[in-house]
């Protein structure tokens, strides 16, 4: 079902299952809310989930993304949707993207409504800094920025074209190509790489994989990562709010150190470290992922 936005009437779309106490779920990039579907069911009759998709994604995919600031965007979604929807002392989830916005909320002020919050594997300060070398990739980042820019720049050609499938096909292997590499990455796995690859020589079949994508929308969430000015250091360490991070030990695209390191700065703040896991726990150790949500849901369920 979809909330008309209120600073601009646009239709963001979201799911809502169980009975219960709130529980907001905020996904990640390349997902939407059906992801959560698989740990959130078990729990549906001591909990109503609400999980919205993202602008760009999901139902709502072809929702334009109309601020400069790809965060202030959805996050002001978010609370529209928690306004809408008379959302008050809720349980929060985060994961990735979803933990930034999160984290813009929290920064904003909304954690008012939030009485506990599970931090799912994202740095609070993207971009790295002098003193703050931890952010996506650590050392590594500016080449993987560099890899983000050149599949913008290979997009920024065509203002025209609405939907990747309507790239010309020697555009669509090269963009393949770029976001072989760049999903590589973030899953930690060459065959992601191998397999994009492979559909980029097949410009029809690379067409009906990815069709849907808003080269629009795309545009814009490369952007948000090569040009994030964000830094939610600060406001993280006024938290007040119980919070738990879950942290992917082989995490490739942030460090497990780094967010370790800053986790015990956190007030209130409990980590559980996932030593099999990388960026998605989610998958990667999909048992203890639904154990430990179950355990953070159930421990603040009653909490005031």
């Amino acid at each position: 079902m979809p909330v008309t936005t209120a600073r601009d009437q646009q239709p963001i779309h979201y799911r809502m299952i169980g009975r219960g106490r709130p529980v907001l779920m905020l996904h990640g990039v390349g997902m939407d809310s059906r992801h959560w579907l698989p740990f959130i069911m078990p729990l549906a009759h001591r909990f109503t989930f609400v999980m919205p998709d993202f602008r760009g994604a999901g139902k709502s995919a072809a929702v334009p993304i109309n601020q400069p600031d790809l965060f202030q965007n959805l996050a002001e979604d978010i609370q529209d949707l928690m306004i809408h929807l008379d959302l008050s002392s809720l349980q929060l989830v985060g994961y990735s993207l979803g933990a930034s916005i999160a984290l813009h909320l929290q920064q904003e002020g909304e954690f008012d409504r939030v009485k506990s919050y599970l931090h799912i594997d994202q740095s609070p300060c993207i971009q790295n800094r002098p003193d703050w070398t931890d952010g996506l990739l650590g050392p590594d980042q500016p080449q993987f920025l560099a890899t983000l820019q050149s599949l913008y720049y290979h997009l920024a050609q065509y203002p025209e074209i609405n939907v990747l499938a309507q790239l010309p096909p020697a555009e669509q292997k090269s963009v393949a190509q770029l976001m072989g590499e760049i999903l590589g990455v973030a899953a930690g796995n060459a065959a992601v790489v191998w397999l994009l690859r492979q559909l980029g020589r097949y410009p029809r079949l690379f067409a009906s994989v990815v069709g849907d994508i808003s080269v629009h929308n795309l545009c814009a969430y490369l952007s948000a990562y090569f040009a994030n000015t964000h830094d939610y250091r600060a406001s993280l360490l006024a938290n007040k709010t119980p919070m738990t991070m879950f942290i992917g030990r082989l995490s490739p695209l942030y460090l497990a150190s780094g967010q370790e390191q800053f986790a015990a700065r956190v007030p209130h703040c409990q980590v559980k470290v996932f030593e099999r896991s990388g960026h998605l726990p989610q998958a990667d150790e999909p048992w203890r992922f639904g154990r430990e949500l179950s355990r953070f849901l159930a421990k603040h369920a009653d909490a005031r």
